[in-house]
């Protein structure tokens, strides 16, 4: 078993609270903005250039609802990559907790 399908199936656990706080946003239904007003943690949330356009679009959305909220967009990486590859996150994550 390749390395990348550990790493994979290691997180598969994460996958229905991923669901539940993206919803429907990959078909363009907008996230309930009542849910998200208590979040008061200031919160990044990533994607890569080259996730799938409704993960993106669901990445802008939660950063558009959550009230203290940045996105940022890791280039040249796709979704499953943004999580595997820690060290190219590094200067988003440097940037937002020094911010």
């Amino acid at each position: 078993m390749p390395r990348t399908w550990s790493s994979m199936k290691a997180m598969a656990s994460t996958i229905p609270y991923d669901a539940a706080i993206v919803g429907d946003t990959r078909a363009g239904k907008p996230l309930p903005a009542d849910r998200w007003h208590a979040v008061l943690a200031p919160t990044l949330v990533l994607d890569g250039g080259k996730s799938p356009e409704g993960t993106r679009r669901a990445s802008a959305a939660l950063a558009d609802i959550l009230p203290d909220a940045q996105h940022r967009t890791i280039d040249g990486l796709s979704h499953g990559a943004v999580v595997m590859a820690p060290k190219k996150l590094v200067p988003a994550l440097r940037a937002f907790y020094l911010a």
